[in-house]
């Protein structure tokens, strides 16, 4: 009887022993992201550690669970796992594991929207990983709170964090962790508008990718890369390296990073007034996001689409794709995508002339971001509000509006923000006929472009203030800076800002009565007009 017991006690240690090994080849489904593979293998795995009573075990099938419905856009199965798997590691005394699943629930309630949420979490996993000396999960529980306050818009408290975490990286020896964080770091200095040292951070990261034949994360750095040149307006080099990054996903068969990259590209082709384009690539983002049931990516990428129809004046169009990506965003529970689809809606009033509906999604815009603690958010939803003001008429309110959008940005060191809205500012000043005052905005819009190096705004900023000189008549100056303009606008291949360019040197030229130029350059904008039709 002995005997038999041992027998069976013993067979069923290698039956968890064999367990335990062969979920690790489920990790070779969830790399391919072959989702419904990888869901069928747990489960069955989960089914085989339930007649086992493999406890430990199940908290490790229940954790992949959440990470695949994670992974999937999946949030509430995702958090039923983990909270199943969390459950499990306090029974067990796993404090290791209770820290790495508070830090997984973290990462779920960010991809919600629910920072506040996300952030209980983060702080949990890095108490717990403190008290155990568990460098890294310090290093990456640390650059998970640094992303959440990046995304509040306390972007000096996301430095903060993501310093420490590479301080730790640099102590282990971890050159992974340290190329991830160089990458994070690149990633506040993009959203400050420091494009030239966001690059330098992205070029640090891709170096150490490249030398340890990391090719996933060589082709997330060109993916960062390309926006900062299509941030710059150097589309051709954007596209480059998308292309590259495009490239890579394609060839590790990383279906999300190739819709993410579809949709980057998708941005460069809008940027650039090429609608059609944009919305093709739009669309095959929208086709993998779909198939691999990535809500967030799809409401993401309905949302592009929503901007492109807004590009092209089709509001209803426009509203229909806005609307889509808002139901997503309320079904994952993402609420400030819900606050940026909100804001969106508002835009679309906004420039239908719907001024009180403009309002009340922005409204409502604001009242989100304000919940969520983002206050880059806040400051954008101000912006927004001062631009309703300012199409009503009702200057002073819009400058308000505008003065309390400003002061955020210069608070954050936005300065990319900034520029913003001095140029709404000008906007206002120019409107009310006070053109010494519009000028002294757009001369400082033009330092900061100048300064980050952004071709297309430092062309538009020219436009701008070389109106303001047509407007005094100052039409030998404001000839030199539509011209001025018109050179960058050329080698961009910005045909929509051109043709206006063109139109204002002819009325320019007509102003001089210098007609055969005047009519020259009408024809190039109504050839321009044509061909954006």
């Amino acid at each position: 009887m002995t005997s038999d017991s041992n027998n069976l006690s013993d067979r069923r240690k290698l039956e968890r022993t064999r367990l335990r090994n062969d979920l690790k080849l489920g990790e070779v489904y969830i790399l391919r992201e072959d989702w419904e593979e990888a869901l069928k293998f747990y489960n069955e795995c989960l089914s085989t550690a339930e007649k086992l009573d493999d406890t430990f075990s199940k908290s490790l099938i229940f954790h992949n669970l959440g990470l695949i419905h994670s992974r999937s856009g999946q949030w509430d199965e995702a958090l039923k796992y983990y909270n199943k798997s969390m459950e499990i590691s306090k029974e067990l005394g796993d404090i290791q594991g209770v820290a790495q699943t508070s830090n997984n629930i973290g990462l779920i309630y960010a991809n919600m929207g629910e920072l506040t949420r996300a952030q209980e979490y983060y702080a949990r996993s890095i108490n717990i990983f403190e008290e155990m000396r568990n460098m890294h999960g310090m290093a990456q529980a640390y650059g998970n709170m640094g992303s959440i306050y990046k995304r509040k818009g306390d972007w000096n408290k996301a430095l903060e964090f993501y310093e420490k975490s590479l301080e730790i990286s640099e102590s282990l020896g971890d050159i992974h962790g340290m190329a991830q964080t160089y990458n994070n770091l690149g990633s506040i200095f993009f959203v400050r508008g420091e494009l030239d040292k966001s690059f330098e951070f992205y070029e640090k990261s891709l170096e150490i990718s490249e030398s340890l034949g990391d090719i996933h994360g060589m082709a997330q750095t060109y993916n960062n890369l390309g926006m900062v040149y299509d941030s710059k307006g150097e589309w051709d080099r954007a596209m480059q390296y998308y292309e590259k990054s495009l490239e890579i996903f394609g060839k590790v068969g990383d279906l999300h990073g190739m819709a993410q990259t579809y949709n980057n590209l998708g941005m460069v082709y809008d940027s650039k007034g090429e609608w059609d384009r944009a919305m093709q690539y739009y669309e095959k983002s929208l086709e993998i996001f779909g198939k691999v049931g990535d809500l967030h990516g799809m409401a993401q990428t309905y949302n592009n689409l929503g901007m492109v129809y807004d590009s092209k004046g089709e509001w209803d169009r426009a509203m229909q794709y806005y609307e889509k990506s808002l139901e997503i965003f309320g079904k994952v529970g993402d609420v400030q995508g819900m606050a940026s689809a909100y804001n969106n809606l508002g835009m679309v009033y906004d420039s239908k002339g719907e001024w009180d509906r403009a309002m009340q999604y922005y409204e409502k815009s604001l009242e989100i971001f304000g919940k969520v603690g983002d206050i880059h958010g806040m400051a954008s939803a101000y912006n927004n509000l001062g631009m309703v003001y300012d199409s009503k008429g009702e200057w002073d309110r819009a400058m308000q509006y505008y003065e309390k959008s400003l002061e955020i940005k210069e608070k954050l060191g936005d300065i990319h923000g900034m520029a913003q809205t001095y140029n709404n500012l000008g906007m206002v000043y120019d409107g009310k006929g006070e053109w010494d005052r519009a000028m002294q905005c757009y001369e400082k819009e033009l330092e900061i472009k100048e300064k980050l190096g952004t071709l297309q705004g430092i062309a538009v900023t020219k436009y701008n203030i070389a109106n303001i000189l047509y407007n005094k008549k100052k039409f030998s100056e404001a000839l030199k800076l539509y011209f001025e303009s018109e050179r960058i606008l050329k080698e961009l291949g910005d045909e929509f800002n051109l043709m206006n360019v063109y139109h204002n040197l002819a009325n320019c030229y007509e102003n001089m009565n210098q007609r055969e130029k005047a009519k020259e350059y009408y024809w190039k904008s109504k050839e321009l007009r044509k061909q954006l039709r």
